[in-house]
């Protein structure tokens, strides 16, 4: 599977709602004044669409075997794929154009189903010492990721309700976690390719 596993799941949630994707923080204030109180208004329907999208899941017997341990991450990993291909669709079916208040909204939802599909790596029961290393440095740079995403919508949150010295201190925590979370995919990535070649599972 290629680098862009984790962090495909949400980019293009973060581009289209990202205050640097204007030529300065400045250019979103007037777009931005509305984001806060629309962004109430989806709440409600967002907490939804994530019940419905984050039911109970159980997670499959131990594997009997190292390399029947990596097919389980393989297979759930590929399976967050498939999943947030889903949501993708099924947003782009209900609404091409989301208002830039929608667009806060998809983040949020996509950082919890991102939150989610963490604890569902979290939950396979593995014994394997390379399967287990895998397992937790996937997680960790999930859930950094969803962290990053909540970060980014509250300082367009900030900025929106003119507060422009803490959007500004929240963007550059959150490049320097951006970062972070960059460096971290990378030795993950190295690690679950490692696994998988070393089990002859095809990438």
């Amino acid at each position: 599977m290629k680098k862009q596993i984790i962090s495909g799941l949400i980019v293009c949630g973060l581009v289209a709602c990202s205050p640097q994707n204007n030529q300065t923080a400045h250019n979103t204030n007037a777009a931005a004044s509305s984001v806060v109180a629309a962004s109430q208004t989806h709440i409600q329907a967002a907490s939804q669409i994530q019940a419905a999208s984050q039911t109970a899941w159980t997670p499959p017997p131990k594997a009997d075997s190292p390399k029947a341990e990596a097919q389980q991450i393989y297979d759930l990993m590929a399976q967050f794929q498939i999943e947030a291909g889903q949501r993708m669709n099924a947003q782009r079916q209900k609404n091409m154009q989301p208002s830039h208040a929608e667009s806060l909204v998809l983040v949020r939802q996509e950082a919890a189903a991102i939150r989610h599909d963490a604890k569902r790596l979290q939950q396979l029961d593995l014994s394997d010492k390379n399967a287990v290393e895998v397992q937790a440095a996937l997680s960790k740079n999930m859930l950094a990721f969803a962290d990053s995403a909540d970060l980014q919508v509250k300082a367009t949150e900030l900025l929106a309700q003119g507060k422009q010295a803490e959007a500004d201190a929240m963007n550059q925590q959150l490049g320097e976690m951006i970062q972070q979370i960059q460096h971290d995919q990378e030795k993950a990535h190295s690690a679950y390719s490692a696994l998988l070649k070393k089990h002859k599972i095809p990438q």
